[in-house]
């Protein structure tokens, strides 16, 4: 680990350049925190659609 920490830190324009690159991945890839709320909300609305979509069904354990 700390020969990967030296090598990152022994060309900092190259690192940069990394970090940058791997921004601009998640930012295309709509692996934000935006993302990920949006795509919760768009689950959540797709599971309270089938649920009232589909029939009822009875639990197989009573409580």
């Amino acid at each position: 680990m700390r020969e990967a920490v030296a090598g990152l830190g022994a060309n900092p324009a190259s690192t940069t350049e990394r970090i940058r690159r791997a921004q601009r991945e998640l930012v295309s890839k709509d692996l934000t925190t935006r993302g990920f709320a949006r795509q919760h909300v768009m689950l959540t609305y797709q599971m309270l659609r089938n649920e009232e979509s589909s029939e009822r069904v009875e639990p197989l354990v009573s409580a």
